[in-house]
């Protein structure tokens, strides 16, 4: 009896490899993405700029871990820190998993930068709906307010305003700005024409 052994066996170990690295690198990248600037700024208006511009000085934020099965994605206290961990390309799913319907990029790619007028969308936990507001680093460590498009507990999107500078810009969330804020990490974004 003859048996036909192939190459099945072969496909079968490279596809678990793959898959291996792809999920430690995406792993990686949440970690790397998690990190909290520490560094105080006061938040004043950009030159030229036809944003609203806040004036609460910002203390040190703190991290809020990633959901767990105690934690699930979604859940929002008021006294929960927002935390943002990821900028997706344009067109992904609310889930985050997938490929983006505008780009076609697989949606867990973390974006770097975005042209003027571009919307932005931005994964996270803790967002408050009726209270949270995104703001931008100046080139003189300011921050100016940026408008939103949308947000949910765990998503959000605004438009690249054409006025805020080309350069790298931190982008930071806060939740209650009128009353005791809470301030999110920081992601940086490189803003371009």
């Amino acid at each position: 009896m003859k048996t036909n052994k192939g190459f099945a066996p072969i496909v079968m170990v490279l596809i678990i490899i793959a898959v291996l690295v792809v999920g430690g690198g995406a792993y990686y990248i949440g970690i790397k993405n998690s990190s909290v600037s520490t560094k105080t700024t006061e938040m004043t208006p950009a030159p030229n700029s036809d944003s609203t511009a806040i004036s609460t000085p910002n203390p040190e934020p703190t991290l809020t871990p990633q959901p767990t099965a105690d934690s699930p994605v979604g859940t929002n206290t008021t006294s929960s820190v927002p935390n943002i961990y990821s900028i997706v390309p344009a067109g992904c799913p609310l889930s985050g998993s997938g490929f983006s319907s505008v780009t076609g990029e697989l949606c867990t790619n973390n974006r770097t930068s975005a042209k003027f007028g571009d919307t932005v969308y931005i994964y996270g936990v803790y967002l408050d709906p009726n209270d949270t507001i995104v703001t931008y680093s100046t080139i003189d460590n300011g921050r100016v307010l940026i408008p939103v498009i949308f947000i949910s507990s765990t998503f959000i999107s605004f438009v690249v305003p054409p006025n805020a500078g080309t350069g790298f810009h931190n982008i930071q969330i806060t939740k209650k700005p009128d009353e005791t804020p809470l301030f999110s990490n920081i992601l940086t974004l490189n803003f371009t024409n």
